[in-house]
């Protein structure tokens, strides 16, 4: 299976907040394009377009002052 991809667009844009009491949280929205010139055998639209969005959630336990251990969320 040979395929080439002529063109692709990413594009992500991401932001967090630490907040005083040790919780942060951040979030992520992420749009990728690709073109693709393989000939399916089934029709289908060569052309395929992503549309991600992602949350987390965090709390730093403070152990040490120079240090933090990190307590994350399992999906």
């Amino acid at each position: 299976m040979n395929t080439r991809f002529s063109s692709s667009v990413t594009i992500q844009l991401n932001t967090g907040y630490g907040f005083k009491n040790n919780f942060r949280l951040e979030g992520e929205v992420g749009y990728q394009k690709d073109e693709s010139n393989k000939d399916y055998w089934i029709s289908a639209n060569p052309n395929v377009s992503v549309l991600s969005f992602l949350a987390n959630g965090y709390y730093d336990i403070p152990v040490f002052d120079a240090a933090q251990l990190l307590i994350l969320p399992l999906a």
